[in-house]
């Protein structure tokens, strides 16, 4: 996926496509100094040398409501991935509820 265009510079740690996109005035800064905001918590869910994960706010861009994506971005910031896939609060909760099951 494409990353938001803004003053016709790629926004890193964001994506987009025909329905949605980072809600780029949401949330907190994927990486300190960036003016753009995007990310549901203060640091990525994982990271290493290479990649990063992030829970980003998106916006639905058909009818403007909020819901939130899982991305992979690499070291610069670009999409890892070419699809989408969006969830809402009542999703977020059922991960989480989910996620706290795990006996490792």
């Amino acid at each position: 996926m494409p990353r938001i265009i803004q003053n016709n510079i790629p926004l890193d740690f964001t994506c987009q496509n025909k329905r949605f996109e980072t809600d780029i005035n949401r949330g907190f800064e994927h990486r300190l100094g960036h003016l753009h905001r995007g990310s549901v918590t203060q640091s990525a869910l994982y990271e290493d040398e290479s990649s990063s994960l992030w829970l980003e706010h998106v916006i639905d861009k058909v009818n403007n409501t909020r819901c939130f994506w899982f991305m992979w971005y690499d070291a610069n910031g670009n999409p890892k991935i070419n699809a989408s896939s969006v969830i809402d609060e009542n999703d977020i909760l059922e991960v989480i509820k989910n996620i706290s099951q795990i006996r490792l």
